[in-house]
């Protein structure tokens, strides 16, 4: 029986894994004259800031990252929590439902996503990069929110978008549920737990 549901934040909360593509994409043009194509910066969804430039070449990743950073900062008024989310979430509460965030955003990031988009009354535990030695794929981020919730792996129903996010429940041997409204489709066969719509995360937890 799930005691928590974890969500990732980029592209299973926030519609912002495009926008924020953009922004890495031109923040590698601007200033390190590398043209990638958007295609190229799909692959990389869910990876670190610092494998990300680190597979480009670029050794000072948190310079890199802060440019990056500037840049998506200036279009955040872009970004929207996707429909039907906040509704599922206030049902989950509801329900007794501990709701966390496991993210691969650094602390101050996600502490700004989640004050601009007024997140914070429906989350109990947040988890950031910052938080963990190892990221995602690593199992360490949800084993993290163990400790936070008291809880075991097997409590915990972990939602992402990304094949970062599959591996790292896997790791941690907790179940998945791959938020097809902002995955990749071809992602689906890698998953037992397919959510279409966010009424599926009730659906299956209530």
């Amino acid at each position: 029986m799930y005691r928590v549901v974890a969500f990732d934040l980029d592209g299973t909360l926030l519609n912002s894994e495009i926008i924020n593509l953009k922004s890495l994409q031109k923040c590698l043009d601007i200033y390190y004259n590398i043209s990638v194509s958007m295609e190229e910066l799909l692959e990389l969804t869910g990876k670190s800031a610092k494998d990300i430039f680190e597979n480009y070449g670029i050794s000072d990743y948190k310079t890199a990252q802060e440019r990056w950073i500037s840049g998506f900062d200036k279009i955040i008024d872009q970004i929207e929590v996707f429909d039907g989310l906040l509704d599922i979430l206030t049902e989950l509460k509801n329900l007794g439902m501990k709701l966390a965030i496991v993210t691969s955003r650094k602390r101050h990031e996600l502490d700004k996503l989640v004050s601009y988009f007024n997140l914070g009354d429906y989350f109990d535990y947040t988890v950031s990069i910052d938080d963990t030695k190892n990221p995602k794929p690593s199992a360490e981020p949800l084993k993290k929110l163990m400790k936070l919730a008291d809880c075991t792996n097997k409590e915990i129903l972990f939602i992402g978008d990304s094949y970062t996010d599959i591996k790292c429940a896997e790791n941690n041997d907790t179940e998945f549920g791959l938020a097809l409204w902002g995955a990749n489709p071809e992602l689906k066969n890698q998953c037992k737990i397919i959510l279409e719509t966010p009424d599926d995360v009730y659906n299956i937890v209530k």
